[in-house]
């Protein structure tokens, strides 16, 4: 189960938010690709440090996207 979550417009969940204990970081899973979002140049998983960093990011990238942003 996510530990967070960005919704759009149609209440379709785009980004969900993962906490890994063991390495005290987020990261971030597009449903609608079942797969974590990666660096787009060196293709390893993008990992943050804060839950905030996390839902920036993501807030950001939804943005850029023209997405309206409802829940989070």
């Amino acid at each position: 189960m996510p530990d967070g979550s960005i919704q759009n417009a149609k209440g379709q969940t785009m980004y969900e938010l993962f906490l890994d204990k063991d390495k005290n970081s987020y990261s971030i899973y597009r449903p609608n690709n079942n797969s974590l979002e990666r660096d787009s140049i060196s293709g390893d998983r993008l990992v943050f440090p804060s839950e905030a960093d996390a839902i920036n990011w993501m807030k950001e990238r939804m943005r850029q996207r023209g997405y309206d942003l409802v829940n989070f």
